[in-house]
């Protein structure tokens, strides 16, 4: 009986999200918060566990960062550290773990939506976060800190690498390099798209768009005109001269 519960609990919240394109777009962008920007170790501990024991790359290394440059262990015990295949197979397995967390449903919402959002990380048009990078890495071409670290589901992402400030070996930000690579693999769908500020809001921001209200127009004072020139004001009342 619980189960019977349990089943009909998922189809109605189903059911909810394929007729609410705000709650399955939310949904999308929690989950690409947790698997694609922040350590699997905060967001499901038994599975980063696993996967560290499997050799899972990104589980071990925790962030791009590590991968690339290096873990804060091996940066006590070695010099000029830069890995530049291992940053992209990181990027690669945590692309790997948000395609396994979505729906079938989320799929196809993601990829009416990947275009939009490609568009808008092009245009560094999304919010982001300032971040201050480690002084061994100033001026290293592979290091852009002016792109920040995208915010997502409305929280900066943790790990500031895949958020945008580290560069693939072709000089693309990872950021970037991540959602063309997300789009490959993406279904085609028949989900109706959004306007580009619904997108920007839904994912970036972890809500709906509401369009901003136009100022209302300046209320009518009942003086007259005159009233606000004093010396029209004055002839206005008798009180003025010629």
């Amino acid at each position: 009986m619980k189960t019977t519960q349990q089943a009909w609990k998922s189809y109605l919240m189903e059911m909810q999200y394929k007729s609410d394109p705000n709650q399955s777009r939310l949904k999308v962008a929690k989950k690409m918060l947790n698997y694609l920007f922040s350590p699997l170790a905060i967001v499901d501990p038994s599975l980063d566990i696993s996967m560290r024991a499997s050799g899972n790359v990104a589980s071990k290394m925790s962030f791009l960062y590590w991968a690339i440059f290096g873990t804060k262990q091996e940066r006590m015990t070695q010099s000029s550290i830069y890995r530049p295949k291992l940053g992209l197979e990181f990027a690669k397995q945590k692309i790997d773990m948000l395609m396994l967390k979505l729906t079938d449903d989320e799929e196809k919402t993601l990829s009416a939506d990947i275009d939009q959002l490609i568009a808008l990380v092009e245009a560094k048009d999304y919010p982001k976060d300032k971040i201050q990078i480690p002084v061994t890495l100033t001026g290293h071409p592979g290091v852009d800190p002016s792109f920040g670290t995208v915010y997502m589901n409305a929280t900066p992402a943790s790990d500031w690498g895949m958020g945008g400030s580290l560069m693939t070996p072709d000089g693309k930000s990872y950021l970037l390099h991540v959602l063309q690579s997300i789009k490959s693999l993406l279904p085609p769908t028949d989900v109706e798209k959004l306007s580009d500020n619904d997108v920007h809001s839904l994912y970036f921001y972890g809500r709906p768009y509401v369009k901003p209200e136009k100022p209302s127009e300046k209320t009518k004072s009942h003086f007259s005109d005159k009233a606000f020139n004093y010396q029209d004001f004055l002839k206005s009342i008798g009180r003025g001269g010629k």
